[in-house]
């Protein structure tokens, strides 16, 4: 993900702004509970995303989406 984000960064595609939060997401994702960053793609299962999804509830609808976002851009 952290790839991903500096690559859009050095190519101007997302702004200063953009590129922070894009990085604070990436700290909520890789600190939240269940967090799925540390498996390997091919072994995530639609349990282990069901699982990681109820765990992150107590954020803001806007952060959820943001964290969905980056997760699926990746995968």
């Amino acid at each position: 993900m952290n790839e991903n984000i500096d690559d859009k960064f050095n190519a101007n595609k997302i702004s200063p702004t953009s590129y922070h939060r894009s990085k604070e997401t990436i700290k909520t994702i890789c600190n939240a509970p269940n967090t799925i960053v540390y498996k390997e793609v091919q072994k995530i299962t639609a349990k282990d995303l069901k699982l990681f999804f109820s765990s992150i509830t107590t954020y803001s609808n806007s952060t959820i989406d943001k964290i969905y976002n980056l997760l699926f851009i990746t995968l």
